[in-house]
């Protein structure tokens, strides 16, 4: 009774495991056609996962008896479980010899069994033609032996083949090689959760956001951002927009020039010409925040990586339209989108810290602000609160000589004017 209770169980929960399962496959253009890793991160369930470009990575709701399977394991893994029209079983040969594999049927019944000759390395048995029902599976050699159960959902008889058709670092007992297929990775999705996916090419790194409804390919467009420093940048494509995905951190102009790293609070609001600083003057925060430029660096026209440039004014705004905001800025639930998620760089209770999706990937984070104003020259403010960002645009009616323009970000993403002596984040936007 109790083995019927589980097994009716199982197919009730059957249409909400696979209601929401789509798989994702990646691809690169631009600069490169390659894809050497992809990360993965659900930032709505806090889960992520590394993966190589050529694996397919299968989102599904509930993932059961799914791992990642090493040379020091003693496990067999089954995926996915259940399984509907195929299934793996991975396991990793400990020595080359003769491996018995069963299948039987959780009444004991032996339903197939067969032997392969298999070298040490990982190994993959595909499962199709397996009627519906809960079966164990055995693995045993000489020397090793792995155990593990399966449930298959799909109507039919308990026919079953079980070819190996796939064999990491070893070949089959006739001397040919295995036939080749895609590794598939499982992560933890429901349907509305935001993915945010960075896929990498050497130097290259581009991000993107997603919240899949189907099986799809991700196309990575790998566009080189390098700054003065060597310092390589990810980038994220918005609308019709290509910005960098993290703050710029670069201590020289992209023509080399150093940029003065200003520590004494005097020097810094005396100053009329580039400096920066890391926030607190701790270079620990170099990454994620990056630099505080005063605006005098940005206004040289070589802050930024060749081929970007800092974004004036307009071109902000022109990103808060883009994404339903007011074009003045206004709308707090438009900055959530290009919010980091998580608390591990802000404060808690501040920078929208709980409303914040990410979904563009843009992860912008709170490096707060350095103050060139007097009475306060020197100071670090909100730091890990809110966030300040320069743009190249003057100050209009106000005295051009002291006044530009630039973006806060707290619960809002508001235009506003600043003291150009002030030290503020630059993220750039490509030419």
């Amino acid at each position: 009774m109790k083995k019927l209770v589980l097994f009716f169980t199982v197919m009730l929960l059957s249409p909400a495991l696979f209601s929401q399962e789509y798989k994702l496959s990646f691809a690169g253009k631009g600069s490169s056609t390659t894809v050497g890793s992809v990360v993965v991160e659900n930032l709505t369930q806090n889960k992520s996962i590394t993966i190589t470009g050529s694996e397919i990575l299968h989102l599904a709701a509930t993932i059961t008896g799914v791992n990642n399977v090493d040379a020091e394991s003693d496990k067999l893994v089954v995926s996915p479980n259940p399984i509907v029209d195929e299934g793996l079983v991975t396991f990793y040969a400990k020595n080359e010899g003769l491996v018995s594999v069963e299948l039987s049927e959780s009444s004991g019944r032996l339903v197939f069994r067969k032997n392969y000759y298999l070298y040490p390395g990982m190994n993959s048995l595909k499962i199709s033609e397996l009627g519906k029902g809960i079966f164990i599976v055995n693995i045993n050699s000489k020397t090793y032996s792995y155990s593990g159960k399966m449930v298959s959902l799909k109507k039919g008889n308990v026919s079953v083949s079980f070819p190996v058709v796939e064999s990491l670092g070893s070949n089959s007992s006739t001397g040919q090689s295995l036939k080749s297929v895609s590794t598939e990775k499982y992560l933890i999705f429901k349907k509305g959760d935001v993915l945010k996916i960075t896929g990498t090419s050497g130097d290259y790194s581009t991000v993107v956001g997603d919240s899949p409804t189907e099986d799809k390919t991700i196309t990575f467009n790998f566009i080189p951002c390098v700054d003065g420093d060597g310092n390589n940048y990810p980038i994220v494509q918005i609308g019709n927009q290509v910005w960098m995905g993290e703050n710029l951190r670069a201590s020289k102009l992209n023509d080399g020039t150093e940029i003065p790293n200003i520590t004494k609070d005097s020097e810094w609001g005396a100053l009329t010409t580039p400096g920066y600083c890391w926030a607190n003057n701790d270079a620990a925060n170099k990454s994620p925040y990056g630099g505080l430029y005063n605006w005098f660096a940005v206004n040289t026209g070589k802050l930024a990586p060749k081929g970007w440039h800092v974004p004036t004014d307009k071109e902000w705004t022109d990103l808060i339209v883009f994404l339903g905001g007011d074009p003045l800025g206004f709308g707090g639930w438009v900055v959530c989108k290009l919010q980091e998620t998580g608390n591990e760089h802000r404060e808690l209770y501040s920078f929208n810290s709980f409303n914040a999706t990410n979904e563009t990937g843009f992860s912008m984070v709170p490096n707060g602000i350095r103050s060139g104003e007097s009475g306060t020259t020197g100071w670090f403010l909100g730091f890990r609160s809110y966030a300040n960002l320069w743009t190249t645009t003057n100050g209009g009616n106000y005295p051009e000589s002291e006044i530009a323009y630039c973006r806060y970000v707290q619960n809002d993403i508001m235009s506003m004017v600043s003291n150009k002596k002030n030290g503020m984040a630059v993220r750039c936007i490509k030419d």
